[in-house]
């Protein structure tokens, strides 16, 4: 049995799957996941509204609250999105929320986000981390043995044919960027 046969059925048949309630597409789409997940974040976000607008808790313990129960809900399986700026965008976003909403400033006060995170004593993270997320479990998969089927896939050798036009952009594109 070669290597094409013995996996084809895993890509063909799988359009739309969940595993750990995490949606993998045939063509390497996440943007529903990404937005449930951050959905599921907010969600966590606010149920801690108490603990945000209390006004003897210092931010920087906010913020290290915020990085330990808001942001794993946020970035739980993110080792396998394909992070295209559609997407970074929304996590963008979200972080700013975040860090807004703990801060206690509105959307209708009029500042900056460079203004915000200076008043937070913070910077951009998220994205950054998950991206470190990814490129930890690249080097988790390549350092196996080379006859797993991560490995093959990551790096790009099943047999097929590609399809005409610009290619989309895959995962191992997103790490190398």
């Amino acid at each position: 049995m070669t290597t094409r046969w013995k996996y084809q059925w895993m890509v063909e048949d799988w359009s739309r799957s969940t595993l750990s309630r995490t949606w993998v597409t045939s063509n390497a789409n996440c943007v529903s996941d990404v937005k449930s997940r951050l959905a599921v974040a907010m969600a966590v976000m606010i149920k801690l509204t108490r603990l945000w607008k209390n006004k003897s808790v210092s931010t920087v313990t906010k913020m290290r609250l915020m990085r330990a129960l808001v942001w794993p809900v946020a970035t739980h399986g993110c080792e396998a999105w394909t992070l295209k700026k559609q997407e970074e965008r929304c996590i963008q976003a979200f972080e700013n929320k975040c860090i807004r909403k703990l801060s206690r400033i509105p959307w209708t006060k009029l500042m900056t986000t460079a203004q915000v995170y200076k008043m937070a004593g913070t910077e951009n993270e998220l994205l950054n981390q998950i991206k470190s997320h990814k490129l930890r479990y690249f080097g988790h998969v390549m350092r196996q043995p080379h006859d797993n089927v991560e490995g093959s896939v990551m790096v790009g050798l099943m047999e097929g044919v590609r399809n005409r036009g610009r290619q989309r952009m895959c995962w191992l594109d997103n790490i190398c960027q």
